[in-house]
C-alpha cells in the first residue's frame, strides 16, 4: 500500500478546524487531512496583494505548518485546499456604511456597517482581487519548488453563516457553534448532506460557483461550494 500522503486544508480561525475537521478525517481516507489554522485572512491581509498571495501561503502557510510539525516534510504534502469566508468581497463598494460606534464589521442581506470605510473597503477590495486570483489558480507551489494541486472554497458570508444562519457571531459564539456543529455533524453522510442542502450548496461546477460569487449580493448571501471538495476529495466506494 502507499503511503498516506497529507492534505492541507488552510483556514482561516481554529472554529474552522474544530467544525470540519472531524467528518473530514473520516471522509477522506486516502490522505491524511492535517490543518494550518492561520488565526488570520491572509486574502483581505493588507500585506497581501495578487504578486505575492500564493508566496505568502506557501511561507505563511505550508512552510510554518511544516516548521510547527517537524515530522513532515514538503514531499508529504500532495494538495493543499484553501477554505475562507468570502465577506462581501464582491459586492458594490456603494453598500458599505460607516458607523464609529462599533468595534467589527457588521454584515446582512444588503449591506455592511463598518467603523472606518475607507479602511474597510481597501481591505474589501485587496481581498476581491486576491480572491480572483486564487479561485484561477490549479496548483501552487510549495517550499523546495514543490508543486501541488490547490483549490479554493468559501463559506458566505462566513462559516457561522452556513453553519449555524449566524453572520455575526462573537469570538465566544463562533467557538461554542463550532463545536456543536461538530457534535452534531461528525458522521460523513450526515456532514455531507449538510453541503448539498438546497439552501446551502451553490449549484454548478467549481468555477461556476465561483462565478456565482460574483455577482450581486451573493458573496453576502448564505451559500457554499464546499460540497464539491467533499465530492472530490471523498472515497469512492466502487474501488
Amino acid at each position: 500500500m502507499a503511503e498516506s500522503k497529507i492534505i492541507l486544508f488552510i483556514v482561516e480561525g481554529p472554529s474552522d478546524e474544530t467544525a470540519l475537521a472531524p467528518a473530514l478525517e473520516q471522509i477522506i481516507t486516502s490522505n491524511t487531512v492535517k490543518f494550518k489554522v492561520m488565526h488570520a485572512d491572509i486574502t483581505s491581509d493588507y500585506h497581501s496583494t495578487v504578486n505575492n498571495i500564493e508566496r505568502r501561503i506557501k511561507q505563511l502557510g505550508v512552510k510554518k505548518f511544516l516548521n510547527d510539525n517537524s515530522q513532515f516534510t514538503e514531499n508529504d504534502i500532495c494538495a493543499v485546499i484553501h477554505i475562507v469566508d468570502l465577506d462581501g468581497a464582491f459586492t458594490p463598494d456603494s453598500v458599505v456604511t460607516e458607523d464609529d460606534t462599533i468595534e467589527y464589521a457588521q454584515y446582512y442581506d444588503n449591506s455592511i456597517i463598518c467603523k472606518n470605510k475607507t479602511l474597510f473597503l481597501q481591505s474589501k477590495n485587496n481581498k476581491k482581487q486576491n480572491l480572483l486570483h486564487l479561485c484561477s489558480l490549479k496548483e501552487i507551489s510549495i517550499p523546495k519548488g514543490i508543486i501541488v494541486p490547490y483549490s479554493i472554497y468559501y463559506m458566505s458570508c462566513n462559516l457561522d453563516h452556513v453553519l449555524h444562519n449566524k453572520r455575526n457571531s462573537s469570538v465566544r459564539e463562533k467557538t461554542e457553534n463550532s463545536i456543536s456543529f461538530s457534535d452534531e455533524y461528525d458522521d460523513p453522510q450526515k456532514f455531507e448532506d449538510f453541503f448539498n442542502r438546497d439552501d446551502i450548496k451553490i449549484k454548478g461546477t467549481y468555477d461556476e460557483t465561483w462565478e456565482y460569487a460574483q455577482k450581486g449580493m451573493n458573496s453576502l448571501l448564505k451559500g457554499s461550494n464546499f460540497w464539491i471538495c467533499i465530492q472530490n476529495n471523498k472515497k469512492d466506494d466502487s474501488e
